[in-house]
């Protein structure tokens, strides 16, 4: 007999487009971090550049999209947050 798996977390409204949004969030930390620690590094300029010329561009349009979504149906989006934040809770807390 197999055990039904675990039910994952719910389905945020775009998940491409949060996920993009979240990958620039971090990338852009780690390399802001790595340039206040090496400002002369030009790897670091060069990754940095790298980033803007391909990966800026999709990661701005998807933001726009998520606030534009936020701002037509603001009670779809209270619905997702209480969702995700009953799902932390069940996963995360005692």
């Amino acid at each position: 007999m197999t055990t039904p798996a675990a039910p994952g977390p719910p389905r945020l409204l775009d998940d491409e487009a949060a996920g993009r949004v979240a990958r620039a969030r971090a990338n852009l930390s780690r390399l802001g971090t790595a340039l206040q620690r090496r400002p002369l590094d030009p790897m670091i300029h060069d990754a940095l550049r790298a980033w803007l010329e391909t990966d800026a561009a999709p990661a701005v349009t998807s933001l726009e999209e998520l606030r534009a979504f936020a701002e037509r149906q603001p009670d779809v989006l209270r619905e997702q947050i209480l969702l995700l934040t009953a799902y932390v809770a069940t996963r995360v807390l005692p």
